[in-house]
């Protein structure tokens, strides 16, 4: 070392700092590697800002590590299970003193204003009920039963003394246009507490009926020609659901309600969503249009 020049020994010293960056890097690289993505993310911020101020204009070069997140569906379906359990309603009379008496069925609420829809044969003769949602009790009125599909409609009372009803949080809409056979769905039931069953659809149900078409017969037609439109009547799947799931909903794994499930000895199917929103608007309207004739 004492024969070495001043020149010489600079050199020595450019070369190990040069050797010990190398493995300084390799090191980091290696740690970064091994790093949770908050702390790359961290450090990449932190590296991008230093280049920034060192070399203004100047993109920074960054170490990236891609992580590629694996979703289950057990967690799909726990997810949207839980989401329309906060729509989910259980129907009763009223005890003896006036309190939620045994359930009589599910049913499932389809707007902010307290509207609900469950199987018919889940009712009595009686027009007056009890709804449970989320722990909370509220006085339910038949409003309309439609006998072809089943379905009945029930509407949330104004409790005495209260000018407005309560607020529901009602459940995702799905279409119906997509559903594929394979396709995986939950049903929700339960009377005393929430119970599911899960399979796919295995069958979809679909009739063609003859439309009046939009042309104008031509001359020396007498009938209008027809077009014919597929319409989906039922949804058909492999979940075993028992009566305590009949007028409570089917899902999809991203919780939207696409139908909603009834219990028959002929054989369970589940009613689309589409087809119970416009039953209910149709018989909602007729009503009132009742009530105003009188």
């Amino acid at each position: 070392m004492e024969e070495l020049t001043k020149t010489q020994l600079i050199l020595l010293a450019l070369l190990v700092s040069f050797i010990t960056s190398i493995a300084t890097g390799i090191v980091t690289v290696t740690l970064l590697d091994q790093a949770p993505p908050g702390v790359t993310q961290t450090i990449n911020r932190v590296v991008e800002r230093t280049v920034e101020k060192v070399v203004p204009g100047q993109a920074a070069s960054v170490v990236t590590k891609e992580t590629t997140v694996v979703v289950k569906e057990e967690n799909l379906i726990a997810d949207a299970v839980l989401k329309n359990s906060k729509s989910l309603a259980r129907i009763s009379l009223p005890s003896a003193d006036g309190k939620f008496g045994e359930p009589l069925g599910v049913g499932i609420i389809l707007s902010a204003d307290g509207l609900v829809v469950t199987d018919a044969l889940n009712l009595t003769e009686s027009k007056n009920y009890l709804l449970k949602n989320n722990e909370k009790i509220y006085p339910v009125v038949l409003e309309k039963i439609d006998g072809p599909k089943g379905l009945a409609f029930l509407r949330v009372a104004k409790p005495e003394g209260e000018t407005e009803t309560a607020k529901f949080l009602k459940p995702s809409f799905g279409g119906i246009g997509n559903l594929r056979l394979g396709q995986t769905v939950i049903a929700i039931g339960g009377l005393k507490t929430n119970t599911i069953a899960a399979g796919i659809i295995s069958r979809l149900d679909k009739s063609a009926p003859e439309l009046p078409s939009e042309e104008k017969p031509k001359e020396g037609e007498e009938n209008l020609p027809t077009a014919k439109t597929e319409i989906l009547d039922a949804i058909v799947s492999s979940a075993p659901f028992s009566s305590d799931y009949s007028g409570g909903p089917l899902i999809d794994v991203d919780g939207f309600l696409l139908a909603i499930n009834m219990k028959r000895k002929d054989g369970d199917f589940s009613i689309p969503i589409n087809t119970v929103l416009d039953i209910g608007a149709k018989k909602l309207e007729n009503t009132d249009t009742e009530e105003a004739k009188k």
